[in-house]
């Protein structure tokens, strides 16, 4: 979605865990950290959850399809036969 929205690549970073995001914003962007974060809002939740103190989520919200999840059961109870 960045990519589309014309970012510039290079200034792009990866991070998979609270702590992670939580070093980078403390840095900030001058110090090789981040001055924000863009992830999936169940991300932001857990790091909020973890790190409410001095961050906030805000938007513009674009909306996608999400997450989803089936169980194996209900999804044999009900594909057919």
């Amino acid at each position: 979605m960045l990519k589309n929205m014309t970012f510039d690549e290079s200034k792009l970073r990866g991070y998979s865990t609270p702590d992670q995001y939580a070093d980078a914003l403390s840095k900030g962007s001058a110090v090789g950290g981040v001055a924000a974060i863009l992830d999936e809002i169940p991300y932001l939740k857990l790091f909020l959850s973890q790190y409410c103190d001095g961050y906030a989520m805000v938007g513009p919200i674009y909306k996608d399809a999400g997450f989803g999840f089936v169980s194996l059961l209900a999804a044999n109870m009900y594909s057919p036969s």
